[in-house]
Formats: structure tokens, C-alpha cells, sequence
């Protein structure tokens, strides 16, 4: 039963180019839920998949946002509060109608070469 519940995680991830996030929950825009802004968890945006974030959330302490190789990570006009944001080269992050990024205490928001972080109009705070 989890070989069949990881595989099958795995094919929507790679099925689906892009997702919409919102206070409900986080799907197509269909809206199927799966994660509920009060609710921490952690964040895999994968090769070529875009994730819409459209309503504010808090991450948990240990909660982090991964976006992977090929992957991009928008957030539109909404808040993140507590982030912890993990990217590699090749992956990418929006912030665009004055979303806003508020890191984790003693966390920095690293972007290593090759990544691209595209702020227009937007904020990331300390």
C-alpha cells in the first residue's frame, strides 16, 4: 500500500503543470483540497511544475519549500510567514502583486547560481 501511495504521488506530481494554492487548500482550479493554510507542511515543487500560491500561509518551524531543477514557485499577492525556502540551480521563484516573504527566525533566503528569483513587486523580510 505505500509503494502503490508514493507511486501515485509521484505521477501527479509529474502529471500536472501547474497548481493553484489558495486558504482552502491546494489543487488545480478545480480546487481539490490537500493543504490548509493553518496547516503546516512541507513544500516539493517539482520538475517542470508551477505552484500558484494565492492565500497566505504559516510553516511550521521545521516546515521548508523545496523547489527543485526545472520547478517554479509563485507567490501572487499574498504572505509567507515563517519560510524556509530550499532551491537549487535551475528552479525558480516569483513574487509579483506585493506578495511578501517573511524567513524563518535565523533563516537567510539563498538563491544559488543558476537559480533566478524574479521580485516584481513583492518583499522578502528578515
Amino acid at each position: 500500500m505505500k509503494k502503490l501511495s508514493i507511486a501515485l504521488l509521484l505521477f501527479l506530481f509529474v502529471s500536472f503543470s501547474q497548481y493553484r494554492v489558495n486558504a482552502f487548500g491546494m489543487g488545480s482550479d478545480a480546487g481539490v483540497p490537500d493543504i490548509e493554510a493553518s496547516r503546516s507542511s512541507n513544500i516539493v515543487v517539482g520538475n517542470g511544475v508551477t505552484y500558484i500560491l494565492t492565500q497566505g500561509i504559516t510553516l511550521g518551524n521545521s516546515d521548508t519549500i523545496k523547489v527543485l531543477y526545472g520547478g517554479t514557485f509563485v507567490v501572487d499577492g499574498c504572505t509567507i510567514q515563517n519560510a524556509n525556502f530550499q532551491l537549487v540551480s535551475g528552479s525558480t521563484v516569483i513574487l509579483r502583486n506585493n506578495a511578501s516573504v517573511i524567513m524563518a527566525a535565523g533563516k537567510e533566503f539563498l538563491a544559488p547560481a543558476g537559480a533566478v528569483v524574479e521580485i516584481s513587486e513583492g518583499t522578502i523580510e528578515y
